[in-house]
């Protein structure tokens, strides 16, 4: 709940812990599976085992981003409860419809609550680099910065992000047919895993990595080496991890390692079923806020 009549908002693509975004006085809008049975549940309904153990038994879901209906009744419901401006700040537009089901709510609520304010803002990214943002917008406005003040705050933070992620296995790509080709399966079988990298809202394969995963999570944390001697110490690192705790605490010794501590690496946060979708167990991720 927010302390001020700017709220910030966001979607569930962030990868918060549980608890976070309540603690910061965070809105989260939350986004949907639909499983191959038909049924819907989501994506905070279940912990991470319990997602990971359903969809070894059942399959991979489908994921489904919140439709202008449901912001409409997520933007009316903080209105009522005191909201009069909403910094609402969202995955890549480039990669989901959140976004545009955002916008197009808001201009709905906006006339049916006439003191009502709500600017939306593209991230350009998600999960750990997604947090980032909003925190960010947050902190502004906690420390007093106007409307405008935290919605320019957010989109120049949305520009100084990136982010990178390694998978150590092809099979929820493959399954769901988000990897498609003979191209992808002959990948598969060589054992070669992509590296993925976050640009300005784009998803891009930067580079392929033969080899097991530890080896693809090795040659991640040597480009974002290379990126810091390039563009200098950032702000801030978040690790990211899908269901493999061991994962995560791999990547962050490695970058303590290779950047040393000048810079704050967090402790590494697990993501949520949105991200685990996609990439199977075993993924690791790094946001990166530059200075």
């Amino acid at each position: 709940m927010s302390t001020n009549e700017i709220w910030v908002a966001t979607d569930s693509a962030a990868s918060f812990r549980p608890g976070e975004a309540l603690d910061l006085g965070i809105e989260v809008m939350p986004l949907h599976l639909m499983w191959p049975d038909g049924t819907q549940s989501s994506d905070a309904e279940m912990s991470p085992q319990e997602f990971y153990a359903r969809m070894e038994k059942e399959g991979i879901p489908q994921t489904s981003g919140a439709n202008v209906g449901e912001f409409m009744s997520f933007y009316r419901g903080l209105a009522e409860r005191g909201a009069e401006k909403i910094l609402s700040i969202h995955i890549t537009g480039k990669k989901s419809v959140v976004l545009n089901s955002a916008i197009i709510a808001s201009h709905e609520i906006m006339d049916e609550f006439p003191g009502l304010e709500i600017r939306t803002v593209d991230s350009k990214t998600l999960c750990v680099a997604q947090l980032f943002v909003v925190e960010h917008a947050r902190n502004m406005v906690i420390a007093g910065a106007s409307f405008s003040e935290a919605e320019t705050a957010a989109i120049e933070v949305a520009d100084k992000t990136s982010e990178e992620a390694v998978l150590s296995t092809l099979t929820n790509v493959l399954k769901s047919g988000r990897l498609k080709g003979a191209s992808a399966l002959a990948a598969a079988a060589l054992g070669i895993l992509p590296i993925i990298s976050i640009t300005d809202g784009d998803i891009i394969t930067s580079e392929k990595v033969m080899g097991n995963p530890s080896r693809a999570r090795r040659r991640m944390v040597d480009r974002i080496a290379a990126q810091v001697d390039s563009r200098g110490v950032p702000e801030r690192i978040g690790v990211l991890f899908t269901y493999d705790r061991e994962v995560g605490d791999e990547v962050t010794a490695r970058l303590l390692e290779k950047i040393g501590t000048e810079v704050i690496i967090e402790t590494p946060r697990e993501a949520g079923p949105i991200l685990g979708v996609h990439t199977g167990p075993g993924a690791a991720g790094v946001g990166i806020k530059w200075k």
